[in-house]
């Protein structure tokens, strides 16, 4: 907006403490702007010219403009000079020769107390409620809150008065505001009554807390609402649909000029009552001798109202017979309904709510990120009630976002664990969780009996349930993580059970919230259920003594999928497999975690079984331990425990631990030669080779690799002459024969390939890529890395496509491109720290000896910087990054910078054409916040998140998000 530009000169010293809030608005300003644009910006002109002079003259600070569509937030250490500035304004206001059509009338509001200032803005309470109370005010009206009041009441001009309005609920804040009016003889003074919850006609409860996140879900309800005349907030127990439908409905109450009215049908046992819970909260009586319903009817017939319905599961017929009714006979009124299952009435809308949004389970947030996250911000505020925010270090916030993970986001849980933050740490609450229907207990007294214990909440959905329903509920608690349907009908089924009685079965639980749906992209586990709700099904499953048998059948399912994966043919490997178990994975945990006490032998098959998942995925410590773990309980000398131990010795070489691997190589070989089996013998004669090469000992390497292929090959082994033809490649390689290197690496890749194992294809695409870099073949160098990329992402691939990436860093280093080098070389490294896989000796080396030329050409605070920017990269933008530099067309390195002086000149350059608002909105681009999502978290109009982000697009001259967030990433503005 024009006059949004003229903040810069006001914007310094801003004061901190205890201070006076101005929060100003202009009355209908969408309107005049959408009629009378040209006339409305002179009026701007001049609004903002009188805004600026006033708080400039009286000592204040202009803080933000545009904070929400045309308002200003001006803040002031003397509570006396606030009032003065706001009365000068109205005077001039009032006596200005406005331009036709647009003469604005502003509504102010006042309000002292503390904030907190971080980066420019106010935060915090004080400023929430001089937002509040400015909402409530009319355009031309100042009015002050009662500590402003209080405090400037004595000192005023003997033609200034303060009128009483009275005291007032504000929407979302729990206690009550008196209020005052600023009057002046030279200003008008009747004004409508203030727009707050008191002047409404509702019987809507005041909200004794505040109500935080749900931003998202209001607005797309609120969209819903106006467009449906029945919408059911369903969700399992304790996810807040009663407090949000209430939040809903309090937002709504100027849109209903007959009121909002709330039906609470916890309360009532019997459905022949409901009807009279629905006339007594609209205010009706029984007449004698007339049913109830046709005198409830005839009062709504000629009402627009909304009748928020909450808690209609247990009366779900009738809640569903009187809503049908209603919507035929009194066409303006809207109902709400929550319920724990949908009413089933013609042209209801469902809305599923969803627990409370947490950061993703990857990545290390900081503190600062974690405040942002939904759950964790109504951990702190209930922990810490009526409290400035306590500074969080890094272990306490993850400890509470671990305490809000396992908690599922239900806020209920989250408040109730909250509480217990008053006589524990976090970290004694987390270990707690695992009993946690004894430890979640002691809501508040005000709350109903279902909201004062968690067990209780979740009892009252059990009971609900039939017995057959009650049967799968508690049988699916087996289940860690997800499940589709053909996994319930292999594990829970009764013998003889139908496939149809299963499919009715889920879809009634689902209906019934105790089941949630996933989304579609989770194709093979499209079902879970809550971590709080599983471990209370799993407390019935065992009540019913049923535990050990579907424990049992749900190891033997997921080995059965496991070994169905291995024995899939020689594209084990396959990404589409992979993807399924590691889908599963939460599952295949279980299985091992019950095997491991009911069954040796499955238990070793299971861990064995899983080779290919724990290897291209990065599980590769994890899956040691199972093997370990396995192994130690299984010492028969059979073909099982030596496939097993060449397995732990293959994740163990991943790991760098040589000494560990050669020992499981050696027993391997040892045991496979006594149970003649070939194939394995070959395999760990291979690995072992290849173990002793990167220990430095190619001496013994040889051999042992010369033995694999000849044991292979005798037994017709494609799959192990593949793989020994690989280390004979390596082995050859670090010898100095690049040659024989190269017939090896191509034959291992053409068998490779017709086995249709395409992981290992992409690792020696890899190396051959290096070996035509040696012979100055830099066009297949190329093709062969862009393939193997490609192929990688395909795959998903998290461990070789290290190797990758680092040869893709020698090959920009050959190429004297340093940056490139340093910052692919960067992004490896935290590919391998990440998975805990470090590069083997010999490569490592040969990696930093080409990082050493890419430092000396860019200086040490270019190379950090590059270095960091690299290890800051998501694998798939390392991936990106690595296809448009192989790219020729693309391929071009940026000039690197090789003077303080340049780099200063760049980001000067870079800063200059941004101002700190754009810059702070940039970053939060960066980081992948959409702009409804800035403008929540900022306190911003969402339309004037939009002209920022065009703005910031204009003047990089770019023209998508994804570069702006790259731009930040450059300006080191997504490091905090």
């Amino acid at each position: 907006m024009p006059h949004a530009q003229g903040s810069a000169s006001l914007l310094t010293e801003l004061p901190s403490g205890t201070l006076t809030f101005l929060l100003s608005d202009i009355e209908q300003s969408t309107t005049v702007w959408d009629q009378h644009p040209d006339e409305m910006r002179r009026a701007m002109e001049m609004h903002d010219e009188t805004f600026q002079n006033a708080v400039s003259r009286h000592h204040g600070r202009l803080v933000e403009l545009g904070r929400e569509g045309d308002s200003l937030l001006c803040v002031f250490r003397r509570p006396s000079e606030a009032v003065a500035c706001a009365l000068d304004i109205q005077l001039d206001l009032h006596r200005a020769h406005w331009p036709s059509g647009a003469a604005l009338r502003v509504r102010m509001a006042l309000h002292t107390g503390e904030a907190d200032l971080r980066d420019g803005h106010y935060f915090g309470p004080a400023v929430y409620r001089c937002a509040r109370l400015m909402a409530t005010s009319n355009g031309g009206q100042t009015i002050l809150s009662g500590p402003t009041h209080d405090l400037v009441v004595d000192s005023l001009p003997d033609s200034v008065t303060l009128l009483d309005l009275g005291s007032h609920r504000l929407k979302d804040l729990s206690r009550p505001e008196r209020v005052f009016q600023l009057t002046h003889p030279d200003l008008p003074h009747d004004f409508p009554v203030l727009k707050t919850l008191d002047a409404e006609l509702t019987n809507l409860p005041t909200e004794l807390t505040s109500f935080l996140g749900r931003e998202v879900e209001l607005s797309a309800l609120k969209e819903l609402v106006g467009k449906s005349r029945l919408v059911t907030i369903s969700g399992a127990g304790g996810l807040g649909k009663t407090r949000i439908a209430l939040h809903l409905a309090a937002e709504l109450v100027d849109g209903f000029p007959d009121g909002v009215w709330l039906v609470e049908l916890a309360p009532v046992p019997d459905p022949t009552l409901a009807v009279g819970a629905f006339a007594k909260s609209v205010g009706v009586r029984e007449i004698p001798g007339t049913p109830l319903l046709l005198t409830l009817t005839a009062h709504l017939q000629t009402r627009n109202c909304l009748i928020v319905m909450d808690n209609c599961e247990h009366l779900i017929d009738e809640c569903a017979r009187l809503s049908k009714h209603l919507i035929a006979k009194c066409p303006d009124v809207t109902l709400l309904a929550t319920s724990r299952e949908l009413l089933g009435v013609p042209g209801e809308q469902l809305w599923r709510l969803a627990p409370l949004a947490l950061p993703p389970a990857t990545g290390k947030p900081s503190a600062r990120e974690l405040m942002e996250s939904e759950a964790v911000r109504l951990f702190v505020d209930r922990a810490w009630p009526n409290q400035s925010v306590p500074e969080l270090d890094e272990h306490r916030a993850s400890t509470i976002l671990r305490i809000c993970q396992r908690l599922d986001g239900i806020p209920l849980a989250i408040e109730l664990a909250a509480a217990r933050a008053k006589v524990m740490t976090v970290d004694d609450l987390l270990v707690r969780l695992d009993d946690r229907f004894r430890l979640l207990t002691g809501g508040g007294r005000t709350a109903g009996p279902r909201q004062q214990t968690l067990r209780a909440t979740v009892d009252w959905s059990y009971e609900l349930l039939d017995p057959s329903e009650r049967k799968l509920f508690r049988r699916l608690s087996v289940f860690a993580g997800g499940f589709a349907l053909a996994d319930v009908e292999s594990v829970c089924a009764d013998v003889g059970e139908q496939s149809g009685e299963i499919v009715e079965l889920l879809a009634r639980l689902v209906d019934k919230s105790l089941t949630i749906p996933v989304d579609a992209g989770d194709g093979e586990a499209p079902m879970r259920l809550l971590e709080t709700l599983q471990q209370y099904g799993r407390e019935r499953l065992i009540e019913a003594g049923e535990a050990e048998l579907y424990l049992r059948r749900h190891a033997d399912h997921f080995l059965q999928l496991a070994e169905q994966a291995k024995n899939a043919g020689p594209s084990r490997d396959d990404s589409g497999w992979l993807d399924r178990l590691d889908s599963q994975h939460d599952n295949l945990r279980a299985a091992l975690q019950t095997s491991q006490t009911e069954s040796a032998d499955l238990n070793l098959r299971l861990a064995t079984a899983l080779l290919a998942l724990w290897d291209a995925r990065g599980y590769l410590t994890e899956g040691r331990d199972w093997l370990e773990k396995a192994l130690a309980v299984w010492p028969d000398e059979t073909t099982l425990r030596a496939e097993a131990l060449g397995a732990a010795g293959w994740l163990s070489q991943r790991l760098g631990d040589f000494d560990r691997a050669a020992s499981y190589f050696e027993e391997s070989v040892r045991i496979a030669r006594l149970t003649e089996e070939g194939h394995v013998a070959a395999e760990s004669l291979a690995n072992l080779a290849l173990v002793r090469l990167l220990h430095g000992q190619s001496e013994l390497a040889d051999p042992l690799v010369r033995e694999a292929i000849a044991i292979a090959e005798d037994h017709h082994d494609n799959y192990a002459t593949a793989g020994a033809l690989l280390v004979m490649a390596l082995v050859a390689y670090f010898e100095g024969d690049f040659d024989q290197a190269r017939v090896c690496a191509e034959k291992s890749l053409a068998l490779h390939r017709e086995l249709g194992n395409e992981k290992v294809a992409a690792f020696l695409l890899a190396c051959l890529a290096t070996l035509a870099l040696d012979n100055q073949d830099e066009a297949m160098a190329r093709a062969n890395l862009r393939e193997s990329l490609e192929i990688s992402r395909r795959m998903h691939e998290k461990v070789d496509v290290a190797f990758v990436l680092e040869t893709c860093a020698r090959f920009a280093a050959a190429r004297s491109n340093s940056a490139v080098a340093v910052k692919l070389a960067g992004a490896a490294a935290s590919v391998r720290e990440t998975v805990g896989a470090p590069a083997a000796p010999p490569w490592r080396a040969m990696v930093e000896m080409s990082q050493e030329s890419a430092r000396a050409t860019l200086g040490v605070e270019v190379t950090d910087a590059r270095w960091r920017e690299g290890r800051a990269l998501s694998l798939e933008q390392a991936i990106d990054e690595a296809l448009a530099w192989l790219n020729p067309q693309t391929g071009v390195e940026p000039a690197a910078p090789n003077s303080g002086s340049a780099r200063r000149g760049n980001a000067q350059t870079a800063e200059a054409g941004l101002t700190k608002r754009e810059r702070e909105i940039a970053a939060l681009v960066g980081r992948g916040l959409r702009n409804r999502e800035i403008a929540s978290k900022l306190f911003l109009a969402p339309r004037t998140v939009d002209a920022h982000v065009e703005h910031i697009r204009n003047k990089l001259d770019v023209h998508s998000r994804t570069q702006i967030a790259a731009w930040a990433a450059s300006q080191g503005l997504l490091e905090d």
